[in-house]
């Protein structure tokens, strides 16, 4: 039941198609090629059943067709070198059945010049069951791309799809272990249409119908990416499936980075993916649609700086539900941005990037919660977004920055637990409140630790300058602390203040307000203006070194109870 292809005479470089043909097709279930041949096809072949063991043998395919399906049975140990001749379909296939095994298999110089795409390796979304493709490799694998037609330049090494839903919706499953990819790109992209050039890409297009509900139980492990066009991963709909163990490095500066290493996009639904590490030229670590994903220990730095490190949500899809835990991420325009997100929960992260959080809310309503977070770059929230923070540190926040280390542009907040440490002369914590939004703090520590000169409103430790009436400011405990203060001379009186608090109702616990140092502009350590409502302080306790500081309670403001009052050093009420 088995033979050696020397017994066919083949010797050396083997290209007569008929041979090969006779080999695959002498109904063996066990073939044996041999490292020393070369062989040459340019012709499909289709296997079924046998087991086919290449021994480290080269294959170079020379037509433009493809090279062969696999339906059941085992492929191990070859090496197929496309030539880079034009290729017009997927290289090779796996059909619908049970078991097959892909191992160690090597292609490479795959080039596509039509408008089909070039993907090495393609099946479809049903009835292929129990797939084994371990310890393969994507090399040099490439499409022509002007940039325009449609269809022209999608290139990757394996690709998932279907046209249709499948019989009683038996979806494929199997595992995918120990995959590396390398040069995987378009080629003389034009300005126009932007194509896809994905290592690994699935595809369902929801007009074929709702697959939202149904698993694909597709397990990746170890899957290595080098210099790859776009993505490591564009889920494209399917869900169900686990990644963990990637790793992604771009850095040959050709065209643009990357747009994400991974992105479970479209309407892609519980996907858990952990350990994703990388370095190079991204846009993006992480594009997350669909929802309920888990995902977990990931560690990315971006050496282009320009979008997310994480965005979730995109113009077309929201994401719900999701959790990620135990990320690291560095050189990204921003680290965190909610798009379109709802009960997306980040907890355990670092981050240092040109903005930590960033905050929008497309669809309307959206809440999300970061917790347990150290970042040496800002948090905005805007567009009317809700953000939960827990237990956060914003760590030395340089001068350099020009946003404020905290700044909720238009939204509502409520965090539990926040230390903000800067070298900033501008306002560290800025809440421009509108009409009903809510800041809800408790146990936040403002220190400003070194100050640069800075002739403007935005002296202010805390600051309410731009908040509307009608907002609502709610203070369980709060400790503001200057340990130095801007040299230059504020035009306003409240820019002069380390505590604004203007234009809102607001109901305060705790308020400690320490001035460790001389003031460059003498002026009040607080001042509270256009408040409307209920106005309550329950303790206010003010230090500061320099006389003619003071606390001040404009007439414009609603009559404000303090129940303790503690003034100390040079402060006048």
């Amino acid at each position: 039941d088995h033979m050696n292809v020397k017994q066919w005479g083949m010797f050396g470089t083997v290209n007569e198609d008929s041979i090969w043909q006779d080999v695959i097709n002498s109904g063996l279930v066990n073939i044996f090629l041999n490292r020393s041949v070369n062989y040459e096809i340019n012709s499909l072949f289709a296997v079924d059943g046998q087991v086919i063991k290449g021994n480290g043998c080269n294959i170079l395919f020379t037509g433009a067709n493809q090279m062969f399906t696999i339906a059941n049975g085992e492929m191990r140990d070859m090496t197929f070198d496309g030539n880079d001749d034009e290729h017009t379909t997927y290289p090779s296939e796996i059909l619908a059945g049970e078991g097959v095994v892909l191992d160690n298999i090597k292609y490479e110089n795959f080039h596509g010049k039509s408008t089909f795409s070039t993907y090495c390796l393609k099946w479809e979304m049903w009835g292929v069951h129990n797939f084994t493709i371990n310890r393969c490799r994507f090399k040099n694998i490439t499409q022509d791309d002007n940039g325009v037609i449609v269809g022209r330049g999608f290139v990757g090494a394996i690709r998932m799809s279907s046209t249709a839903l499948g019989t009683d919706n038996d979806t494929s499953y199997g595992k995918i272990s120990n995959v590396r990819g390398e040069n995987i790109y378009s080629v003389n992209a034009g300005a126009g249409v932007v194509q896809d050039s994905d290592m690994i890409r699935f595809f369902w297009d929801p007009a074929n119908g709702d697959i939202s509900d149904m698993n694909w139980d597709i397990k990746f492990n170890k899957i290595t990416a080098v210099n790859i066009g776009k993505r490591v991963f564009k889920t494209g709909g399917i869900s169900g499936c686990s990644i963990k163990a990637v790793r992604c490095y771009k850095n040959d500066g050709l065209y643009d980075a990357m747009f994400s290493v991974v992105s479970l996009s479209g309407d892609s639904n519980r996907w858990d993916v952990t350990d994703v590490k990388g370095e190079g030229e991204f846009q993006r670590g992480f594009e997350i649609s669909g929802r309920d994903h888990q995902i977990s220990h990931v560690g990315l730095t971006a050496t282009t700086p320009d979008l997310s490190g994480f965005q979730f949500g995109s113009v077309a899809f929201p994401c719900f539900n999701v959790i990620v835990d135990n990320v690291n991420l560095k050189g990204f325009g921003q680290s965190l941005y909610f798009y379109d997100s709802f009960n997306t929960q980040v907890s355990n992260y670092q981050s240092d990037s040109n903005l930590g959080i960033n905050t929008n809310n497309t669809s309307g309503g959206n809440s999300n919660t970061v917790s347990n977070g150290v970042h040496k770059d800002a948090i905005i929230i805007d567009q009317g977004a809700l953000l939960f923070i827990n237990n956060c540190r914003i760590v030395d926040y340089p001068a350099s920055l020009t946003a404020y280390a905290f700044d909720l542009r238009s939204g509502s907040v409520n965090v539990r637990g926040l230390n903000i440490t800067s070298n900033s002369a501008k306002r560290m914590m800025n809440l421009a409140l509108q009409d009903g939004q809510v800041a809800d703090l408790d146990d936040i520590s403002l220190i400003r630790n070194g100050a640069a000169d800075v002739i403007t409103n935005d002296h202010n430790i805390f600051s309410m300058e731009d908040a509307v009436v009608g907002s609502l400011l709610r203070i369980g405990k709060m400790k503001v602390i200057s340990n130095a203060n801007p040299a230059g001379t504020p035009s306003g009186s409240d820019g002069r203040a380390n505590v604004l608090i203007k234009n809102c109702n607001y109901i305060i616990d705790k308020l400690s307000i320490r001035d460790e140092v001389a003031r460059g502009a003498v002026g009040n350590e607080l001042i509270i203006t256009g408040a409307q409502g209920r106005c309550y302080i329950g303790e206010l306790k003010v230090n500061a070194e320099v006389a003619g500081t003071g606390v001040s309670i404009l007439a414009a403001t609603s009559p404000t109870v303090i129940e303790s009052l503690k003034l100390a050093n040079g402060v006048n009420n």
